[in-house]
């Protein structure tokens, strides 16, 4: 197992690190969690417009 299953993975840029992204990513669950097991999916240029611009001015 990559990832203990007690574990939450947090939001992240999936392949932020790559020079080259895919232009599909694709999920497999080899093994279905008996309870939870959820991966919400969003768009980092939605969610970033949702946070004031006062605040992504520091981050420039």
């Amino acid at each position: 197992m990559e990832y203990p299953a007690r574990a939450t993975i947090p939001q992240h840029n999936e392949n932020a690190y790559c020079r080259d992204w895919p232009m599909k990513l694709m999920f497999l669950c080899a093994q279905a969690t008996p309870h939870g097991g959820e991966t919400p999916l969003s768009i980092t240029a939605a969610l970033t417009e949702r946070i004031s611009e006062k605040i992504r001015e520091k981050f420039r």
